[in-house]
């Protein structure tokens, strides 16, 4: 979640050409020039510096309204069967799970700045998140002036190695179900600017609703060992050093900010799941707080 590799523009030109000026079995599409290309490259470029915030150099006006088109139709090409398919591949197989949410599955390729409007990077690798179907079409064309509602780019953008997401855990008296709510909280390197989109984000994605069945889905994966530490002597203390244990693997795993790590840090400080909550809250839908 959060964060993945920057993929290589190694081929960036050699993608482009392919896509806009095949010559077998019909005329090509566009044949541009060494000045266009150069233009091209010097506008990924600028993506890249400015780590893919959404200015407006990036529309690539000066590239003329026909070769924006034709490289924004070029997309085509990254489909099933388009000749830029291996290119879809390495994006979509890079990652186990969509780094928006970090636990969809990846089905789409995201334009992290919408091709409709920043046309010439369509077929840009690092414009390319791969993601699941649900984080796609919430996040859907976000490219706001206004810098606090704009995502952070999972590929160019630094996060504080620090800790900044929290879950805040409590047992509903009543149902006995799980409370859990889901938080930014700024750390000591964090900038206002990042703390906000952070939390735009999280909102845009309406991801506080949707861990509630991957909560339950996870926390009856452990339920064996919960019961296993909690033993006949209902011993408190081993039950939350295996939750603390846990943790430590899942920061291991998955980092210090996945949404599990931060849920395992808060069930290990929430007193009424510790003391035998967990019996009634596993398997009872998470109702968020």
């Amino acid at each position: 979640m959060w964060k993945l590799n920057s993929p290589t523009v190694d081929t960036v030109e050699q993608d482009l050409l392919g896509a806009v000026t095949y010559k077998i079995e019909r005329p090509a599409i566009y044949e541009p020039t060494r000045q266009e290309l150069n233009a091209v490259n010097t506008l990924y470029r600028a993506y890249d510096a400015n780590q893919g915030r959404p200015i407006e150099r990036l529309k690539g006006t000066e590239l003329g309204d026909e070769f924006r088109e034709v490289i924004k139709n070029a997309y085509g090409e990254i489909q099933e069967n388009g000749r830029l398919k291996d290119l879809r591949d390495r994006l979509k197989l890079a990652p186990a799970h969509c780094p928006l949410c970090g636990f969809g599955p990846i089905q789409d390729l995201d334009h992290h700045l919408p091709k409709s409007i920043y046309k010439p990077l369509a077929i840009y690798p690092r414009n390319l998140v791969p993601s699941c179907t649900t984080c796609n079409k919430k996040k859907y064309t976000v490219a706001a002036d206004e810098p606090t509602k704009q995502f952070l780019h999972v590929y160019l953008e630094s996060l504080p190695d620090e800790v900044f997401f929290f879950a805040d855990v409590a047992i509903d008296p009543a149902s006995g179900a799980l409370k859990v709510f889901f938080r930014i909280e700024k750390s000591a390197s964090m900038s206002d600017e990042m703390e906000q989109r952070l939390r735009f984000q999280i909102d845009r994605l309406d991801l506080n609703s949707r861990y509630s069945k991957e909560i339950n889905t996870y926390l009856s994966s452990l339920e064996t060992a919960l019961e296993d530490a909690f033993g006949k002597e209902n011993n408190i203390d081993k039950l939350k050093d295996f939750i603390l244990r846990s943790c430590n693997s899942s920061e291991r795993k998955f980092g210090k900010n996945d949404w599990r790590t931060a849920l395992l840090s808060g069930l290990a400080m929430c007193d009424e799941f510790l003391n035998g909550g967990f019996r009634r809250a596993i398997g009872t839908p998470n109702i968020g707080a």
